[in-house]
């Protein structure tokens, strides 16, 4: 076999060529193909890293950010008229209205509920209230109601001057207070 290879190079060469080829062929090009595999994979990996690490980045003060927003919560809560149903939240505002007419020194004339109305998808609780006054004391039960810290609000005042013997204003006004269901108010 030596003198074969030694007589004829062509022989020589062309086998040469061919384990070239045959090693090409199952060795090396299938060796490139997973090495470009390979780095294509790592290329999928780090921009996934890069999310994830952006991911993180959004969530690393969450445990803050959901102390923040209890804190608001509570804020809010304590901003409520309390009650746990829209009837017990209403008898709780005129309560509230009638008890700050009397320590303002206001005479109540009439009080009742209203129908429930709607806010930005939120339940009011309404009051309507007449009271005899003059205008001293309705600026002190008016202060007094915003000096409350409560999410109410006066929807409408209509105030009459009498004349007469007796002297005096006529106010009646209609009361608004937020009531969040499933939100228990301190």
């Amino acid at each position: 076999m030596k003198r074969l290879f030694q007589a004829n190079p062509l022989l020589k060469y062309g086998l040469l060529i061919i384990i070239v080829i045959i090693w090409y062929s199952f060795l090396f090009q299938p060796m490139l193909n997973s090495i470009e595999e390979n780095r294509i994979k790592a290329q999928r990996l780090e921009n996934r890293l890069k999310r994830l690490s952006s991911t993180l980045k959004g969530t690393k003060n969450l445990d803050k950010r959901l102390a923040d927003a209890r804190k608001r919560l509570e804020r809010r809560k304590r901003q409520t008229i309390p009650g746990a149903s829209h009837q017990i939240v209403t008898s709780n505002l005129q309560d509230l209205l009638l008890k700050k007419a009397a320590d303002a020194g206001l005479d109540v004339v009439t009080y009742k509920t209203s129908s429930k109305k709607k806010w930005r998808n939120y339940a009011l609780a309404v009051v309507n209230l007449t009271v005899k006054s003059d205008t001293n004391k309705l600026v002190q039960y008016l202060k007094s109601l915003a000096d409350t810290r409560k999410a109410l609000r006066i929807r409408s005042i209509n105030i009459v001057t009498v004349r007469g013997r007796n002297p005096h204003i006529r106010v009646r006004m209609d009361v608004e207070a937020l009531y969040m269901e499933g939100v228990k108010s301190s």
